[in-house]
């Protein structure tokens, strides 16, 4: 494909004739490509249709983030266990914790962050990609009880990608106690993340 059409444009016409006679070898693949209904990709009007994705791993993780947020209410009766994070990978953990940190009226109480982080044990869990998110949670709604471990973080990690939102969430809190650990721990993190952060604070 990359050979043939080098420095060249194609159509539609060429793309389909260039895939159908690349895998004509491959029976499997040629009765994949046959399936295709090639006449509706070309000539309907709207988008392509929707594909048929399995949400199931996600499905899990969107219904314990609403049972969290039922518990603003006071006829909830959600209690939250260590059962309901049994057998999930620390990507659910990821999609739960992005997921919960978008609540909106009312946000996510102090009481149900620190549970949460006790129950599941996202504050010591060794990886970062949760931790991160979870201490993320607690400033931005506003939970003081974050700063702490958040400013621990912040002197042992140094990518820009948890560094700088970490940085923005606590100088959103107390920014007098970001710009001191940003200071304490400056000559840790690579110039350019330095360079960044510096800015972000200075905003």
């Amino acid at each position: 494909y990359f050979t043939v059409f080098k420095e060249k444009s194609l159509d539609s016409y060429e793309f389909k004739s260039t895939i159908l006679d690349f895998f004509a070898s491959d029976p499997v693949a040629t009765k994949r490509l046959n399936e295709v209904d090639w006449d509706s990709w070309f000539y309907s009007p709207g988008l392509p249709p929707k594909p048929d994705f399995d949400t199931s791993l996600v499905d899990i993780v969107y219904e314990l983030a609403d049972k969290w947020k039922s518990l603003s209410s006071s006829s909830s009766t959600f209690t939250p266990s260590k059962e309901d994070v049994k057998g999930l990978s620390a990507n659910q953990f990821i999609v739960f914790l992005e997921r919960v940190t978008l609540f909106e009226d009312p946000a996510l109480s102090s009481d149900s962050f620190r549970l949460m982080g006790q129950v599941y044990g996202f504050a010591d869990s060794s990886n970062i990609e949760v931790t991160n998110l979870y201490f993320r949670l607690g400033l931005k709604i506003g939970d003081r009880s974050a700063i702490e471990p958040t400013v621990k973080l912040l002197g042992e990690i140094g990518r820009m990608k948890f560094v700088r939102p970490l940085f923005r969430a606590l100088k959103n809190v107390d920014r007098q106690v970001a710009i001191e650990t940003f200071e304490k721990y400056r000559d840790f993190y690579h110039p350019i993340c330095r360079g960044m952060v510096d800015k972000d604070l200075a905003k």
